[in-house]
């Protein structure tokens, strides 16, 4: 009886064959599965709940909206991944939001991985995947790509950490209180509570 071989280049955390962005890009969508590129190993995680699917989509709402609408730029979803290259990485990671200014998006226009930072990434945590020290790497990670602003968004506890370039730890900002879009979307507010309906 013959046996099913798995894809041979597919791997998680176990030892495998280390792939390049290139390679990367041709592997096949793995239904149930979102993926990132970490130093040549893929990362797979399962896909988000519904209610992280709902913040994102606020996201896209607001901060899209009012980006489009004072034609500011556009963004992407975890649909789309940046490539690290530019840090001597090889690494393909997809922030759940990101916003790029249209002087990024010029940069970043016609590759299938741009190689420049969003300007503002949000990533919304998932409880089964992410501690505060996982979130904290990884919001160090992109200001160290070049995103001028990072917004963790927590559900459960119904809160956001603001990160910038300058600050040596976040801003937590609770039910109350509004998120501020600083020079990376001037004049753009939005209050906590709104991200969480």
């Amino acid at each position: 009886m013959a046996s099913l071989k798995p894809y041979t280049i597919t791997v998680t955390a176990e030892p495998g064959e280390l792939l390049t962005v290139e390679q990367y890009a041709t592997l096949p969508d793995e239904p149930g599965w979102k993926t990132e590129l970490e130093e040549g190993k893929v990362i797979r995680m399962p896909l988000a709940s519904f209610e992280h699917g709902r913040i994102v989509f606020r996201l896209v709402t607001h901060v899209g909206g009012y980006a489009l609408a004072h034609e500011l730029g556009e963004g992407t979803t975890e649909q789309s991944g940046y490539d690290f290259a530019k840090m001597g990485k090889v690494r393909v990671r997809a922030p759940d939001f990101a916003f790029l200014s249209h002087e990024r998006l010029a940069l970043a226009s016609g590759v299938q991985y741009p190689q420049i930072a969003p300007d503002l990434v949000a990533e919304v945590v998932s409880p089964s995947q992410n501690t505060q020290e996982e979130m904290r790497r990884r919001a160090q990670m992109w200001l160290e790509f070049g995103a001028r602003l990072v917004w963790v968004i927590w559900p459960d506890e119904r809160c956001v950490d603001v990160w910038t370039p300058d600050a040596e730890a976040p801003e937590r900002l609770h039910i109350g209180a509004s998120l501020d879009g600083q020079e990376v979307l001037p004049g753009f507010t939005l209050p906590i509570a709104k991200l969480f309906g």
